[in-house]
């Protein structure tokens, strides 16, 4: 009987073991699945970047063509971010989600398949460009807005999730080139792009079975206001709420900064300093590997760590190695300081994002993130023809220089600023 009894008690323990595995996993589906989709997301979005550049350059030989379809799609993310946010708010970041990868999905399909059908115009080929990446800017800041809801889900600390968030952002991006350069040179960049178009839809429908629908509510007295006066309502939650004016603020010129330094100031100084495309490979290399490994560490601890201290020091530690890249030319040192660089620049982004997270409403989550990536993206064009202008005026070594200054000009704000000590506010 006693064995009977023991059998009976160890089928029930199974049974519970399992029901507890079961629902941890289901607990942490949809965060899976959401950190899935961006890192395939942003690597169908590096595919594009790759493949309709090189798309245009083949099929035309124009130089000015395939840099007036760059600026097409810069600005087209720029027009998005500024007005999806109240979209984004209104139909809810899930559903903004699917329709923002659905459509993009369709759009980019349809430049190859016009190209081997009708033939493709270059005006043609613009309008598509602009669409897509007009549609597909919303997607990626639904996803970032989704976070929140995740993580609490989930029982993981936001820390954490926005690290992850931002290491599978790095990830892909680190691979994502030389990856979708290989593909190119064995598919083609129409195949290439029908391979984009897939991503897309992949992206769509896993956001549409994994990520739970909630509901999104939205408060009533804005149900009537124009769209035009939602987009204010937003505009105005920044301009008034000083904390996430200040990492506002931050965030784009900071996005001023780094955009010059890597596109611009690390090639003129791997061809003046060391002459090789090589070590403008390895250079890059060295710098998103330091900040995908910051990204991670940062996702283990960073929910114990007091954040505006992380910053200060993170943002220091990132401003000092600029003076020795200005006065070495030692390879070696060079990898050195830039993995370092990369390893202190790493936390940043997710420290960001969480802050914003914590101090912005559900309601304008979408227009407060919408507004912050396209400003800061209207930053880098910016930021790259002045870096130009001042490494033919100035030369590269006050160039960098004057990198350092404006780094040290955000460091000097985020120490006097009182603002930026409420980082930590919502911790208490």
């Amino acid at each position: 009987m006693s064995i009977f009894l023991l059998k009976g008690l160890y089928r029930r323990m199974g049974t519970a073991t399992s029901d507890v595995s079961f629902s941890i996993r289901r607990k942490h589906t949809p965060t899976i699945a959401l950190l899935g989709v961006t890192g395939l997301s942003e690597f169908g979005n590096v595919l594009a970047s790759l493949a309709i550049p090189w798309f245009v350059l083949q099929t035309s030989g124009s130089p000015l063509k395939t840099g007036i379809t760059g600026a097409t799609m810069i600005l087209a993310f720029v027009i998005a971010g500024i007005f999806s946010g109240p979209l984004l708010d209104r139909l809810g970041f899930r559903r903004s989600s699917i329709a923002s990868d659905i459509s993009s999905g369709i759009t980019v399909a349809m430049i190859p398949l016009l190209y081997l059908t009708i033939g493709l115009p270059l005006w043609l080929l613009l309008i598509l460009v602009f669409v897509g990446a007009l549609l597909d800017a919303p997607g990626r800041t639904a996803r970032l807005s989704m976070l929140p809801e995740l993580a609490r889900d989930a029982q993981t600390p936001i820390e954490r999730l926005n690290s992850a968030y931002q290491a599978i952002l790095r990830l892909s991006q680190l691979i994502g080139p030389p990856l979708g350069g290989v593909l190119i040179a064995i598919l083609g960049a129409s195949n290439v792009m029908w391979l984009n178009a897939a991503t897309f839809i992949v992206s769509a429908l896993v956001i549409a079975i994994a990520v739970p629908a909630r509901r999104e509510a939205r408060e009533e007295k804005e149900s009537g206001e124009g769209y035009i006066n939602q987009l204010w309502i937003g505009l105005a939650f920044i301009r008034h709420n000083k904390l996430i004016l200040s990492v506002f603020l931050l965030y784009t010129t900071s996005e001023f900064l780094d955009a010059p330094f890597v596109t611009i100031a690390l090639p003129v100084y791997a061809d003046t300093v060391f002459g090789s495309a090589i070590s403008l490979g390895l250079m890059v290399g060295g710098l998103g590997g330091g900040a995908l490994i910051g990204s991670i560490i940062y996702g283990f601890i960073g929910h114990r760590l007091p954040r505006w201290r992380t910053c200060v020091v993170a943002l220091v530690a990132a401003w000092l190695p600029f003076w020795v890249l200005a006065y070495t030319s030692s390879f070696g040192i060079v990898m050195v300081i830039l993995f370092v660089m990369g390893l202190a620049a790493g936390p940043l982004n997710a420290l960001l994002y969480t802050v914003v997270h914590e101090h912005t409403p559900p309601e304008v989550r979408g227009r407060v993130f919408g507004v912050f990536f396209a400003l800061a993206l209207a930053m880098v064009p910016l930021g790259m023809v002045l870096s130009g202008y001042f490494l033919e005026i100035l030369g590269l070594r006050l160039t960098l220089v004057a990198i350092a200054v404006g780094y040290l000009a955000i460091i000097l704000s985020l120490i006097v600023i009182p603002s930026f000590r409420r980082m930590d506010s919502s911790r208490q």
